[in-house]
């Protein structure tokens, strides 16, 4: 009798959830599992409620036949029907079963409705319905946890570091300031690195003039390193020696060649124009060394280029 009611339990849940009523059909399943335990189809279903999933097609109820004894009547033509008015069950959001395809359960052989009401229902097989038992939780402030010293000496609240409190706190923590300082430093060791590199390949080419503008780089990057500093002496030693090779004797007296109006269209820097307006035909190359006020290696260098360019001419 118990396995007989349950397949009628579970064939009530499926038409319960065909009509919308899931929680109505999870019940009704688990009513059927409680008088079947066995019942594999009542565990797939429920177990397609519980997931959502839905219901495989071998477990799909196959609908109640139907009768089709009868005469066949005339069609006689009728006035138009007004336009139906929705159903409460539509209205509700839940698809309408036609009256054909219901299931035919006699109301003395499965009260299903009952048993997929929310409320306890009737009792099954004489027995009542369970009643949930509410247990009061005591607490016991003394009680020893996993958390306690006493019971897990590996966990000590105290060597535990503070944590950052805000984002300006992260933006401010000195670790963060030194990790950031670290990365900053190797970056620009690494560049400096590379432009020295570059400008010794340059020296062993005998491009003085691209070694130092290397150089001039590394400097900016690193002043104080004695690497640079000392690449870059060597270097001016160098090129000065060059330009001043170019310029010898430094006691002869250079004179302008050019007139004003082809010196305009030059476009010469504007140090080369001072370095130009002290030519009076007077003053030698020494004098020009010590009256510019610019270095000895830049003003050797303009004036070898105001020579290369025909400005000028010893």
């Amino acid at each position: 009798m118990s396995v007989q009611r349950a397949a009628q339990l579970v064939e009530a849940g499926l038409w319960l959830h065909m009509s919308g009523d899931v929680d109505g059909a999870r019940r009704l399943f688990e009513q059927a599992l409680k008088l079947d335990p066995s019942n594999q189809r009542a565990q797939q279903l429920l177990a397609g409620v519980a997931t959502g999933a839905g219901f495989p097609a071998a477990v799909a109820p196959s609908p109640a036949p139907v009768d089709w004894r009868g005469t066949v009547t005339p069609v006689v033509p009728a006035a138009p029907a007004a336009a139906p008015k929705p159903s409460i069950a539509l209205s509700k959001g839940r698809p309408s079963v036609p009256p054909g395809l219901r299931p035919r359960v006699e109301e003395s052989e499965l009260n299903w409705r009952a048993l997929a009401a929310p409320m306890p229902g009737p009792a099954v097989n004489g027995e009542p319905p369970p009643v949930p038992v509410v247990r009061p939780v005591t607490f016991t402030p003394d009680a020893t946890s996993a958390w306690d010293s006493q019971s897990n000496p590996g966990v000590r609240l105290d060597d535990v570091k503070p944590g950052l409190g805000d984002a300006m706190d992260l933006v401010c923590s000195p670790v963060r300031h030194e990790d950031a300082s670290a990365a900053e430093s190797q970056r620009i060791r690494e560049e400096v690195d590379t432009l020295l590199r570059g400008a010794r390949d340059l020296l062993d080419l005998d491009d003085h003039s691209g070694a130092m503008e290397l150089i001039l780089k590394a400097q900016q990057l690193a002043p104080s390193d004695p690497e640079v500093q000392s690449l870059r002496e060597r270097s001016e030693k160098t090129l000065l020696a060059m330009y001043e090779s170019k310029l010898w004797p430094l006691t002869s007296r250079p004179r302008v060649v050019l007139k004003d109006d082809e010196i305009i269209w030059l476009n010469l820097d504007h140090r080369a124009g001072f370095v130009l307006a002290q030519m009076d035909g007077t003053v030698t190359f020494e004098d020009l060394f010590e009256v510019c006020g610019m270095s000895r290696l830049d003003t050797a260098r303009i004036l070898v280029q105001l020579i290369d360019e025909g400005v000028i001419e010893r």
